[in-house]
């Protein structure tokens, strides 16, 4: 079987999404040919969201190429994209492939479609939208908390769960708990709730719990961000929270982690908090690692979080989005440390059972038949 990828991969900015195509690649080249087109490989952070110059040069290459490259291949597997440009580009590329009578996947690499995107057009987009997913053969979701998101096409039967999945080696590793350390890895996104961890860490502080914060990821203008504030000032307030309030001995953060340490970080820390409120939510790639590595996890009941944090076995749900509850849950696991080792084992267990490489790439594998 022949096919073609049509997804964003390869900037800074897709870091979740482009590492969960590049895994599907990977388990498709197990008995396919699989070619990559990335629709985001040329441009900048500054052209994300906006119309210029630069994005409308690099999608007539993009265009052009995928014109070329459709006919060759049978399958041709489409990212679906939950912005308004976005929808118009991947509308294209379905038409096309439908003219040359080839089957289409699309895949939805996140949460919240009909409340985030759909219901927000008018009648005759809506129409527009409905017309172009029904020419789809397969619409594939995150979670089967999504299907419902997607009840407006004709055919509910071709909406399938396929759940994002990590490669993990050497699991047998022993963690203990010394002292509380907190780590945190995604986008610093303020829907992402990086802000609320450090006014946790200044609570933590202010009662004299020891204890080290570590967060990775990148300041991005995108998001909730893009409306009101820069990335750079982002970043300028995140730094001067810290300093303010005397915190530099108990936070530490990057911009730059190599994926080879990700792991080393993951285990060094024991526990992962992850209290987002991110509109277009999925199933977090961060949470996959962080239940992979036996790390209890606090978040939120939002997207498809609690298909992988179940409340009082592998971590808690908060039910507001308050740093006092944050501290509450953190202090509980510090004095408690037989609830620690049961939240660590049970966390490891989720992920085995349900999202484990092996299961995930026969379940794609027989999808793709």
């Amino acid at each position: 079987m022949k096919i073609l990828i049509i997804a964003p991969i390869g900037t800074k900015f897709t870091t979740g999404l482009g590492n969960a195509i590049k895994i599907t690649k990977e388990i498709l080249e197990t008995n396919n040919y699989v070619y990559l087109v990335d629709i985001a490989s040329g441009l900048n952070e500054v052209d994300i969201g906006k119309f210029t110059f630069n994005r409308f040069l690099f999608f007539l290459k993009i265009f052009f190429l995928i014109l070329i490259k459709i006919p060759k291949f049978n399958i041709i597997y489409i990212t679906l994209s939950m912005s308004l440009g976005g929808f118009f580009r991947d509308m294209i590329f379905i038409i096309i492939s439908k003219f040359f009578f080839k089957k289409i996947f699309i895949h939805l690499h996140g949460g919240g479609y009909k409340k985030n995107f759909f219901s927000k057009r008018g009648f005759f987009l809506k129409k527009i939208i409905t017309f172009t997913l029904n020419l789809c053969d397969k619409l594939f979701v995150l979670s089967e908390k999504f299907k419902d998101d997607f009840n407006f096409i004709d055919n509910h039967k071709k909406i399938k769960v396929l759940e994002n999945t990590i490669k993990i080696e050497n699991i047998k590793f022993h963690r203990d708990f010394d002292k509380l350390r907190i780590i945190y890895v995604s986008n610093f996104i303020k829907s992402k709730g990086y802000d609320l961890i450090l006014k946790t860490c200044k609570l933590l502080a202010d009662q004299k719990i020891d204890f080290m914060c570590e967060m990775y990821g990148k300041f991005l203008n995108i998001g909730s961000n893009k409306e009101d504030i820069s990335a750079n000032q982002l970043r300028k307030e995140f730094l001067d929270f810290i300093k303010h309030n005397k915190l530099e001995n108990n936070i530490s953060f990057s911009e730059n982690l190599d994926p080879k340490e990700k792991y080393k970080k993951l285990r060094n820390a024991n526990v992962f908090v992850f209290p987002s409120n991110y509109p277009g939510e999925g199933l977090p790639l961060s949470l996959l690692e962080a239940s992979a590595n036996k790390l209890p996890i606090i978040s939120t009941n939002h997207g498809a979080i609690t298909d992988i944090v179940k409340v009082g076995n592998n971590g808690f749900i908060l039910e507001s989005l308050n740093e006092l509850e944050i501290m509450d849950y953190l202090i509980q696991l510090t004095k408690n440390k037989e609830l620690f080792k049961t939240m660590s084992e049970s966390s490891f267990k989720v992920f085995n059972e349900s999202f484990n490489y092996k299961k995930i790439k026969e379940k794609t594998l027989n999808e793709f038949k």
